[in-house]
C-alpha cells in the first residue's frame, strides 16, 4: 500500500493570496487519490468560504471545514482531528501542515517528503524570516521559554511547515490538554519528550503577503503568560 497524505491548513481572512496557495498544493495532494488537503476556515470574515466553495469544485480532494474564529491553535487542534478521526473512510499515512499566508513553499514539500521514513518528525527550520524583526524575536523568545520550561531545546519548535507519520501526531496530540494555544510549539515538544525521532530541515519563510499580522507587544506579552504556565502544565504531564 503506498502511502498517503493530509494535508492541514488553517484560514483565517487570506482570500487575498488563498487561491495561489490552494493551486500550489493542488498538484501534491493529486498525487494520490486518497490523499486531501485539509482547510479548516477559522470564522472568516472576508471572501476565503466563497474562494473555498469555487476552488472545491476544482479540486474534489479538498475538504472544507468551517468553524467560529477560536484562533490558530484551535484550528489546528481542528484539522488535526479530522486528519485522525478517519471519518474520510481511511486514515492517511502522514500528516503535513502549513498555513495559508503564502509564506511557505509546496516546492519545498519533496524534501520532507523524500525522507518520510527517516523520522518520526520532519520539522521546518526557518534560518531566514521575510516577515521581520519582531517574528523572528518571537522565534528565539519562544525557543528560551521551551528550554527553560520543559528541558528540550528544539531550533524552530512552532514552525508550520511539518510532516508527521499520523501515529506519532496521534500520540503527541493526546498529551495537549485542549484549552492549550500553541498546538504546534506542544507538538514539537511532545514529540521530543515522547521518544520521537524528530529532525528538522531548512526552509525558506517569506514575508506575510495577505491577512493581519496579529503581533504586537500587547499579544506577546499576553501570550507570553499563558504559554509559560502551558508548558509548565505540559511538562508535568509528559514523562
Amino acid at each position: 500500500m503506498s502511502d498517503t497524505l493530509y494535508v492541514v491548513m488553517p484560514a483565517y481572512n487570506e482570500s487575498a493570496v488563498l487561491p495561489s496557495v490552494l493551486e500550489e498544493w493542488q498538484p501534491v495532494i493529486e498525487q494520490h487519490p486518497d490523499n486531501r488537503l485539509v482547510v479548516v476556515n477559522d470564522g472568516s470574515t472576508d471572501e476565503t468560504a466563497n474562494v473555498l466553495e469555487r476552488y472545491s469544485q476544482a479540486c474534489p480532494q479538498l475538504v472544507r471545514i468551517d468553524k467560529p474564529n477560536g484562533g490558530h491553535g484551535a484550528a489546528l487542534r481542528t484539522g488535526y482531528r479530522y486528519a485522525l478521526s478517519g471519518i474520510s473512510g481511511h486514515m492517511p499515512t502522514f500528516v503535513f501542515q502549513t498555513d495559508s499566508d503564502g509564506q511557505t513553499q509546496a516546492a519545498e514539500f519533496p524534501a520532507f517528503w523524500k525522507r518520510r521514513h527517516e523520522h518520526d518528525a520532519i520539522i521546518g527550520h526557518r534560518r531566514n524570516r521575510g516577515d521581520g524583526a519582531m517574528r523572528a524575536f518571537v522565534t528565539r523568545a519562544l525557543r528560551t521559554v521551551v528550554r527553560a520550561c520543559t528541558h528540550v531545546h528544539l531550533p524552530d519548535v512552532n514552525t508550520p511547515f511539518r510532516l508527521m507519520k499520523t501515529s506519532a501526531l496521534a500520540t503527541a496530540m493526546a498529551a495537549i490538554p485542549d484549552k492549550h494555544n500553541l498546538v504546534n510549539a506542544e507538538l514539537s515538544i511532545a514529540l521530543a519528550r515522547l521518544g520521537k525521532s524528530v529532525a528538522f530541515h531548512p526552509i525558506s519563510f517569506g514575508k506575510r503577503e495577505s491577512g493581519k499580522n496579529s503581533i504586537n507587544v500587547r499579544s506577546i506579552t499576553a501570550l507570553g503568560l499563558s504559554s509559560i504556565a502551558d508548558f509548565r502544565e505540559l511538562n508535568a504531564i509528559l514523562p
